[in-house]
């Protein structure tokens, strides 16, 4: 072999093995390109799964976060209640808040006289919860139909106990002489007056109103047992509340000069006899019916004599009297509300609101220390 063509296959050789040595890189380059694409593909579908999880730890993030707000907007709509009394209705509101509770009667009504409709007995029987006051007279319609309710019932009577309830006077002795003259001054023994032996204006006393806000409690956790915990916790809540207004009545009832109100209706034991004052109906015994004029006289002389500063007035009951009574006597009359029915304007009202507005109303007219 000559040299030159030793040097022209070496040449060649090394443009081989040159050409070679490319293609090596070139293919470790593709395979390097290669696993970098696929690890920014594996990258971005860990990305999307790792976006996919995020949003599903924040749907349930949102779920949770949202969970009390949807359970206080539910806590009563999956119970149906029927009442007969406004501080009944309040209650159950406080205690299921949202919940739809049917108030039977309405304003301007006299509760005692309150005629169901076959609707109102078609609900009472099929409520899922119907709260009244008891067997006490107090509505006969309504304490009769009570008793064909199906559902849990709420008895007033029974949960606060006839050691605590007060015993109605039809026929007691007002204090005050009389003329025998054989006039009627309004006592009605044989009465007919919308009460029976036991004094039913119960949700006067707050403290006696918080037995009645757990129990209210216990008869929704029953009927909703998913909710039980949400409705025991407001009931002790709302009983709390009922305590500390005890207190502040006491407060407010404290050092009166007048130790006795004179009232349209006696409906107010509940309020007064833990603290000393006495009520006098002005038309006499429980304060129904027409007082007559003597007795407006006397009660006219007994409010001079001892400076009375003004008589109570309910919206219905004992409302002619009291206006009578301030008339001849030439004093105030003070406006107060037993709250048996709601007024209008007391959709959004609470029932402990409107009572402590009638304390504020017997503290200024029985001229209380503050």
């Amino acid at each position: 072999m000559t040299r030159y063509r030793l040097l022209a296959l070496l040449a060649t050789l090394a443009l081989l093995v040159a050409a070679c040595a490319d293609d090596t890189e070139d293919v470790a380059d593709d395979e390097s390109d290669e696993g970098q694409a696929d690890e920014v593909e594996d990258q971005d579908e860990d990305d999307e799964d790792g976006e996919e999880a995020g949003d599903e730890d924040e749907g349930e993030a949102e779920d949770d976060a949202g969970h009390d707000e949807v359970d206080h907007d539910e806590v009563g709509g999956r119970v149906d209640i029927v009442t007969s009394i406004f501080a009944l209705d309040s209650l159950a509101e406080d205690v299921a808040p949202g919940a739809d509770v049917q108030l039977l009667g309405g304003a301007g009504q006299d509760p005692h006289d309150l005629e169901l409709s076959a609707g109102d007995r078609e609900a009472i029987e099929d409520a899922d919860i119907f709260m009244y006051m008891g067997d006490v007279d107090f509505q006969p319609q309504v304490e009769d139909a009570a008793h064909e309710a199906s559902g849990i019932v709420v008895n007033v009577e029974q949960i606060v106990g006839d050691e605590q309830l007060i015993d109605f006077d039809h026929g007691h002795d007002d204090g005050h002489e009389h003329d025998d003259d054989g006039h009627d001054d309004g006592h009605d023994d044989g009465h007919g007056d919308g009460h029976g032996d036991k004094d039913p204006h119960v949700w006067l006393a707050p403290r006696l109103m918080a037995e009645v806000a757990e129990a209210i409690a216990e008869g929704f956790a029953e009927a909703d047992s998913d909710r039980a915990d949400t409705y025991l916790a407001n009931g002790e809540e709302v009983a709390g509340e009922l305590a500390i207004a005890e207190e502040e009545i006491d407060e407010l009832l404290e050092g009166c000069t007048q130790e006795t109100a004179l009232v349209g209706h006696e409906a107010w034991a509940y309020l007064f006899e833990p603290r000393g004052i006495e009520q006098e109906g002005i038309a006499g015994a429980g304060g129904h019916g027409e007082a007559s004029p003597q007795r407006i006289a006397e009660l006219a002389d007994l409010i001079e004599d001892e400076g009375i500063p003004g008589v109570f007035a309910e919206p219905v009951e004992g409302r002619e009297n009291a206006e009578a009574l301030a008339a001849e006597a030439d004093v105030e009359l003070f406006e107060v509300d037993p709250m048996e029915i709601p007024q209008e304007g007391w959709e959004d009202r609470d029932y402990l609101d409107v009572l402590m507005e009638q304390v504020e109303t017997f503290s200024e007219g029985l001229e209380c220390t503050r």
